[in-house]
């Protein structure tokens, strides 16, 4: 396969088959440029003859790629809006003997920029290039004199355009300076009506600080004002309270006088009457002393001895209860341990002799205590871990479904009080 290159400046286009061969065909390869750069969305618009046959768009870099059936005459349109619209003919004529061959033609073809609300007819009347087979190289080659006969035309167009572009850019930077200038005397104006509207609001704020500052000063005089009344008050009742305290003292007083007066009175009188007693009885008295003593002192021992008794009695008395007490709370303890028993023996006569398994340990505990629920198929283990310095205490509680209750310590079996009583001192132990 022979390939020519033509450079004429195009734009990129898709890789896309116009249509299905069965024989030869010719490929079009190129790109689609503008400023030198590859310009992606040309429309690429495919007649045969005068009827549209397709249409394909530049995507990256402006390249394309399209095959063209043999034995043919086709329009190639090359048009986006802000750029000059071209036409290229291709005449895919060959020879007969040649009409098997597969041909590849390459070229590159420029859009120069025109205003960018233009747009231009989409068939253009003179076409700036013209391609077709050559028999001096046996394959397709462009018209050098076609293409030169309209190259000074499309460069007056060129050239009214570049102006056209530039009066257009002109225009925009213009209507941009525009818009500038009136976007910022928005803003100014904005930023003054909000500078108008902060001071409004200051003032209102300090307005609202005085007022409040006022009815502040108000309430604290108001306030001031009950403080001292309230201390006024005070001081009345505690003034009141003092005086009748100090009334209170001195008919305290009185009534103690009056009564030490009476009671000397009354001692002196029972003095005298005893005196006069004693005098007529000294005699009797004096015989009446040995006994009189006698029977004090054996009264003193019967008392001092009745009492011991009845410590004694007393003593023994909450001994027995204690004692009591305990018995009713272990048999208790026994009689629920036998139901429990009794019950685990109509659910299951073989758990009755069952060996009780505790799980196995964790070795390493933090200091303190851990506390620990183990759920198993027919029991539940409460398990608590007491870690002090070098020692460590393990007591589980174990309750089977079947409703019997087990304690243990280190993996010793023991009884529910000695378990709580143990438990309890090492948990103090640790608060210490």
């Amino acid at each position: 396969m022979k390939l020519l290159k033509a450079i004429l400046l195009l734009l990129f286009a898709l890789p896309l088959t116009v249509m299905a061969q069965s024989t030869g065909y010719l490929e079009m390869v190129g790109k689609v440029q503008q400023d030198g750069k590859g310009l992606e969305g040309v429309s690429i618009r495919i007649f045969k003859g005068s009827e549209p046959i397709d249409e394909i768009i530049t995507a990256n870099a402006g390249r394309f790629i399209f095959n063209l059936d043999l034995q043919n005459s086709y329009t190639l349109v090359f048009s986006k809006r802000g750029a000059i619209t071209k036409s290229v003919i291709v005449d895919t004529k060959v020879p007969v003997e040649n009409s098997s061959i597969i041909f590849s033609y390459e070229f590159k073809i420029d859009l120069f920029k025109v205003s960018e609300d233009e747009i231009q007819e989409a068939f253009p009347d003179k076409p700036v290039a013209k391609i077709s087979f050559d028999p001096r190289y046996d394959d397709f080659n462009h018209d050098v004199k076609f293409a030169d006969a309209r190259k000074e035309e499309f460069q007056q167009i060129k050239k009214e355009q570049a102006a056209a572009v530039a009066k257009a850019a002109a225009e925009e930077k213009a209507r941009q300076a525009a818009y500038a200038k009136a976007y910022h005397d928005s803003i100014a104006r904005v930023q003054a009506e909000e500078k108008a509207r902060l001071a409004a609001l200051e003032k209102a704020r300090q307005d609202s600080i005085a007022q409040a500052k006022a009815e502040q000063a108000r309430l604290e005089k108001i306030r001031q004002d009950s403080i001292a009344r309230a201390q006024a008050e005070e001081k009345a009742r505690l003034a009141a309270l003092e005086k009748a305290r100090q009334d209170s003292i001195a008919e305290a007083k009185r009534l103690a006088e009056l009564r030490a007066k009476f009671v000397a009175d009354s001692i002196a009188q029972a003095q005298a009457e005893e005196k006069a007693r004693l005098a007529a009885l000294e005699k009797a008295r004096q015989d009446s002393i040995a006994e009189a003593q006698r029977l004090a002192e054996a009264r003193e021992k019967f008392v001092a001895d009745s009492l011991k008794k009845a410590v004694a009695i007393a003593l023994e008395e909450a001994k027995q209860k204690a004692l009591a007490e305990a018995e009713e709370k272990r048999l208790k303890e026994i009689e629920a341990q036998k139901e429990a028993l009794a019950k685990a023996s109509q659910q299951n006569k073989q758990q009755q002799n069952q060996k009780v398994e505790l799980p196995e340990l964790k070795t390493n505990y933090p200091e303190g205590m851990t506390e620990e629920t183990i759920t198993e198929n027919n029991r539940v283990l409460y398990r608590t871990v007491i870690k002090r310095s070098i020692t460590q205490d393990v007591f589980y509680k174990i309750v089977y479904n079947w409703g019997g209750i087990f304690y243990f310590k280190n993996g010793q079996s023991m009884s529910e009080s000695n378990y709580s009583i143990e438990l309890k001192n090492l948990k103090s132990k640790l608060e210490e």
